[in-house]
């Protein structure tokens, strides 16, 4: 069967391109200097140029997403140096930046097209419902290290933002199919048109089925995955100031797992079961340009997310408004400021294995920023700014940071930066309980963790400095040092034994009360380099080291919860891409990760090997074949206490992919 979708795959993979879309960009072609000069709009909210920069940021560009043959967005991150991805099983993945990482990294803040995909339930990002047409990604820009000041709470430790393309650069259709050792029944279409001159819009519906993984003894993980999606984006323009974008998209997401629920009577239970995920979102922006130096914008979204397995029913309404404004003052000064109001209403059908009290609750948020980038010479600009906001959970949090820029020549950028961020408590921080293990017997026993509304907002006081040179026409480097102090960290406290009663049957609980008793210190450094070899020969290299010293307060006692996060990231990481062009159709891209242990874990180093091999054989026509994982016919990348962990396999997949 996978061998017939194999070829299948191969004998349809077909792509013309639209008007705007002739043969791709050629990556190894474009000077070193344009990778410098690439725009990034995260960091400060407003269009920049990557060499003035006063952050750690990275861009993987649409022609790095285009040409690693990766079809989905963890493992397109794998691509930004110092970012951690470890997939977990077929559908869930552990994605931090500068440590802490786990299936629900909490100090991370990932964004597509501006829109938060934060989970305000369990903190972290659901990733297995984190999608979008790959090829329809303009670029996807990574800045490492906190970004509170422009995005508010959870930016603690870095920002991800996917930056979808503009309707007018996605006109005509596009057909991709394919499938391989793994994924099976991939298809995806879009159609792009317009209205005028002045409004363009696309469609699109997604697909796929992937084959479930294996465990370490080479038994069925029973994770296969599922997951169909459709959206669509219009961009249109009113006179020259005025722009709008509506879009929008839906999907429906199960994967089958091994569940692991609570019962008096039967203990621990393990069972097989498929989590269903359904939601969708619908966003606006209004941009009117004032000058060339100001605009204001006008965003607001509505998300629905509902999730639900064996133990627990779980619906997210979020409602969130924005409002930014960005203008000269003066000769020597810029300013942006913003207003926002998000209000998130969640509702859960407990079991008890899993509860929330109370099961319904609304909360807000407030928020305003203010930023002030002071050129206080031709090559040298001091940016300061902070964040304030009130969330029912947290009162108020003030986010300010320092940030300085010297552009000591046209190769050479250096910056330093001091901020401050916080990660706010979720929901499942404040009010929920969850009944890990049951000991059956004449008195049952039962171990608890249980939130508490005194939980308090985890602190960050960052210090970073970075360069940027173009070392000649043919190298450039990219360097960043930071040293991390963190106060108020989580931590997990036993308390006294107390009796509690369950359909008349009494058990006794042993509490691990959820608190803020752990610090800690983490310093790093992270480095990046582009090579151009030859004409049509690129490297690329990047580097990270990080360590961590958490340790306990007073009156703290969670050694292994101190120790599972020191472990949870590996200290080191290396990964090098080669982008090779073999002929005027013919592109051939090797990645390669080299990973340090997870000891904590009990995960050892490994290294892996992806290639992606594409042939244009006439205009508009490309064909795909990528190998993920060659070296080894499996391998464990992370394991999670919250979920079923599995080893992730040697594959290989031919895609498809047709415009006209």
């Amino acid at each position: 069967m996978r061998a017939s979708l194999l070829s299948a795959a191969i004998a349809i993979t077909v792509a013309s391109n639209a008007a705007g879309d002739e043969h791709p960009l050629d990556l190894t072609q474009m000077p070193l200097e344009s990778l410098m000069m690439m725009e990034v709009t995260s960091v400060a909210k407003k269009p920049q140029k990557l060499y003035e920069s006063a952050a750690a940021v990275h861009v993987i560009s649409q022609q790095d997403i285009r040409r690693s043959g990766m079809t989905s967005l963890p493992d397109l991150l794998r691509l930004a140096p110092g970012v951690n991805v470890a997939q977990i099983n077929a559908s869930q993945w552990a994605l931090s930046i500068r440590g802490f990482n786990g299936l629900l990294a909490n100090k991370l803040l990932v964004l597509i097209d501006g829109r938060s995909v934060y989970s305000p339930t369990f903190a972290g990002v659901n990733w297995d419902v984190q999608d979008t047409l790959i090829e329809d990604i303009e670029r996807i820009e990574v800045i490492r290290g906190p970004g509170g000041t422009v995005w508010g709470a959870n930016a603690m430790n870095g920002v991800i933002n996917i930056i979808t393309k503009h309707a007018q650069d996605t006109q005509g259709n596009l057909l991709v199919a394919g499938g391989g050792t793994q994924d099976n029944n991939v298809v995806s279409y879009r159609y792009g048109g317009s209205w005028g001159e002045q409004g363009h819009y696309r469609v699109f519906v997604k697909h796929f089925d992937r084959d479930a993984f294996e465990r370490t003894d080479g038994s069925d993980a029973k994770d296969g995955w599922q997951a169909v999606r459709g959206g669509f984006r219009a961009d249109w323009n009113h006179g020259s100031a005025d722009a709008f974008t509506l879009q929008g998209d839906i999907y429906d997401s199960q994967a089958a797992q091994l569940a692991s629920s609570t019962d008096l009577t039967a203990g621990t239970v393990l069972t097989e079961d498929r989590r269903r995920s359904q939601g969708g979102n619908l966003l606006f922006r209004w941009t009117r340009q004032l000058s060339e130096q100001s605009e204001w914008s006008l965003q607001s979204y509505f998300d629905r997310a509902e999730r639900d397995d064996i133990n627990l029913e779980e619906r997210v309404d979020t409602y969130d408004l924005e409002l930014q404004h960005r203008f000269p003052w003066g000769q020597q000064q810029e300013i942006t400021w913003g207003l926002g109001y998000r209000r998130v209403a969640d509702q859960f059908t407990n079991s008890f294995t899993l509860s929330f009290d109370p099961s319904r609750r609304d909360s807000d948020l407030f928020s305003a920023f203010l930023q002030d980038e002071v050129a206080l010479h031709p090559d040298l600009r001091l940016i300061l700014g902070s964040k304030l906001e009130h969330h029912d959970a947290s009162g108020y949090e003030f986010q300010p940071s320092a940030r300085l820029l010297w552009l000591a020549t046209p190769q050479l950028s250096l910056w330093g930066a001091v901020s401050r961020a916080v990660r706010t408590p979720s929901r499942s921080h404040q009010d929920l309980r969850i009944n890990v293990t049951a000991i059956p017997g004449a008195m049952p026993s039962v171990i608890a963790i249980i939130a508490s509304d005194a939980v308090k907002s985890e602190q960050l006081v960052a210090y970073e400095l970075g360069l940027r040179q173009q070392l000649s026409s043919r190298l450039s480097l990219d360097a960043a040092a930071f040293y991390n102090v963190y106060d108020d960290l989580l931590s997990v406290e036993a308390a006294t034994p107390f009796v509690e009663s369950e359909s008349m049957t009494d058990y006794e609980v042993s509490p691990q009360y959820l608190d803020n008793l752990m610090e800690g210190e983490q310093y790093g450094i992270e480095l990046s380099a582009n090579w151009q070899a030859s004409p049509h020969w690129r490297l690329t290299a990047g580097y990270s080291l990080l360590q961590s010293h958490l340790h306990l307060k007073a009156g703290g006692s969670d050694m292994s919860r101190e120790q599972e996060k020191e472990g949870s990231t590996p200290e080191q990481q290396l990964q090098l891409h080669s982008h090779l062009d073999l002929s005027e159709n013919l592109e051939l891209d090797t990645a390669l990760y080299l990973t340090d242990q997870l000891p904590s874990l009990q995960i050892a180093g490994y290294a892996r090997l992806d290639m992606s091999l594409k042939w244009y054989p006439i205009t508009g026509l490309q064909l795909s074949l990528t190998g993920l994982n060659l070296l080894d016919q499996r391998h464990p990348e992370f394991n999670s206490a919250e979920t079923s962990s599995s080893e992730i396999p040697r594959s290989l997949n031919a895609n498809l992919a047709w415009r006209w």
